[in-house]
């Protein structure tokens, strides 16, 4: 069943879109995000004038989390200042 339903979500579409929509209106708590997982490039924002572009490719922990939660708000333990 677990591989049914991973083989149905590796083929649904637009993936990256949806969850750039959902992610303006409500974060999903970890144990859910880090199965949301897509194949894509996204826009890191780093400050206000500060962006570049992440190849989200394996759906690895550390890119769910950046896309989820954004660059400084990922790193709550080691705080990241690019002044």
């Amino acid at each position: 069943m677990k591989k049914l339903l991973k083989t149905i979500y590796n083929l649904f579409p637009f993936k990256k879109e949806i969850f750039t929509v959902l992610k303006t209106i409500w974060i999903p708590d970890e144990s859910v995000y880090k199965h949301l997982h897509f194949k894509d490039v996204f826009t890191v924002s780093i400050n206000n004038s500060k962006k570049f572009k992440m190849n989200h490719l394996r759906g690895l922990w550390i890119e769910n989390e950046i896309f989820w939660r954004g660059l400084t708000s990922s790193w709550k333990k080691n705080p990241l200042n690019f002044g």
